[in-house]
């Protein structure tokens, strides 16, 4: 095994770490274990024109840096490695060492579309009857657009379906949703900072309840911008400093208080000619409730999107046939319902943006 001097190994391409840079208190504690049994010699990478760059292990290179200086020199496992294998293998790191980091996986799911941007990998092609897509470089949806590969476009299951493995949809279209919205100024880029992905959800609906609060109050576009931003860097502030820290339900409303609070201070109410009629007060509790669903947390810290996650991980098992190879699947069902229901919602969607442009 060839040792390397450290100061002429670089770090995987597809790592941003100027924009993503290493907790110091890991780098800390990989820095002690390194003093007490050396630096353990499983760190993998490949040569490109004669320097070394690592697929993982960038906390153990920082730690050796800190520890041995630029001119200290460290084992590595020196590989073939491909463009894919190398962000493959980053993705997979920053899985386990940012589990619950929302900027882990921004940072993975950036590197992907970024990459196929350049060209440097392929994703499938989209669906053809999907009706949003999103064109690499750029992470905001667009609505009808061409599914063309050429084109570069994408969907977060065709990112999910690359990364395959542990990067679920659900969580690759939390990424993309978070990533568009400090790619259009919704959100600044630093507020996700130390989130993790349940609180990086509330705090992109908080800046896009803001907006659709402020328009209603006659704001002009650009003003409710400003006024969603600032609510999602006071939400998440108050994530952060724990007054959004209880367990379940109550956490969930704790942050729903911050956000309600953070948008009254800054958007006067709307004057209504005629009373909310109570059909339309009922469906905007019903809305605000579904919305906060699948992030409100169940005993044991899981959420009721972690449910439905485990149910998409674990499709086609033998638990899902309590009957038998012949017996009814139930995860099919489970699938079956959801569209039923997304299907609903888009009618009703479609219903009602039709009501508005006949008015118009």
């Amino acid at each position: 095994m060839t040792k390397f001097r450290v100061g002429d190994i670089r770090p995987n391409p597809f790592r941003d770490l100027a924009r993503y840079d290493l907790d110091q208190t890991h780098v800390d504690k990989l820095r002690e274990s390194i003093r007490s049994t050396g630096f353990w010699s499983t760190v993998v990478a490949r040569m490109i024109d004669g320097t070394p760059e690592i697929a993982f292990g960038h906390y153990r290179l920082e730690a050796a840096r800190q520890e041995y200086g630029e001119d200290g020199r460290i084992p590595l496992n020196i590989e073939d490695l491909s463009d894919d294998q190398m962000l493959r293998m980053m993705a997979e790191e920053n899985m386990e060492a940012g589990r619950n980091a929302a900027e882990a996986a921004h940072e993975v799911v950036r590197a992907v579309v970024l990459a196929y941007a350049d060209g440097r990998i392929t994703l499938e092609a989209p669906p053809t009857k999907t009706d949003w897509v999103r064109v690499a470089p750029g992470f905001t949806s667009v609505h009808g657009g061409s599914t063309d590969v050429e084109l570069r476009a994408y969907t977060a299951s065709t990112v999910a379906a690359y990364l395959h493995g542990t990067w679920k949809e659900p969580r690759v279209k939390s990424a993309l949703s978070q990533l568009a919205a400090a790619e259009s100024k919704e959100v600044p880029e630093e507020t996700f900072r130390n989130l993790g992905p349940d609180s990086a959800v509330q705090v992109v609906a908080a800046a896009h309840d803001a907006q659709r609060q402020a328009r209603l109050a006659d704001m002009t576009d650009e003003q409710a911008k400003a006024v969603g931003r600032e609510v999602a860097v006071e939400v998440a502030a108050g994530i952060r400093e724990g007054k959004a820290s209880r367990h379940g339900s109550a956490e969930t409303m704790a942050i729903h208080e911050l956000r309600r609070r953070a948008i009254e201070s800054r958007v006067p109410k709307a004057e209504r000619s005629t009373p909310q009629t109570p059909a339309y007060k009922t469906a905007a509790r019903l809305l605000d409730y579904v919305s906060s669903f699948f992030t409100r947390q169940l005993s044991g810290g899981r959420t009721y999107g972690d449910l439905f996650s485990a149910v998409a991980d674990n499709a086609g098992s033998p638990s899902f046939q309590p009957n038998g190879p012949n017996g009814p699947h139930l995860d099919l069902d489970i699938a079956a319902q959801l569209r039923e229901l997304a299907a609903r919602a888009n009618d009703l969607a479609d219903r009602i943006d039709g009501g508005r442009k006949a008015l118009a």
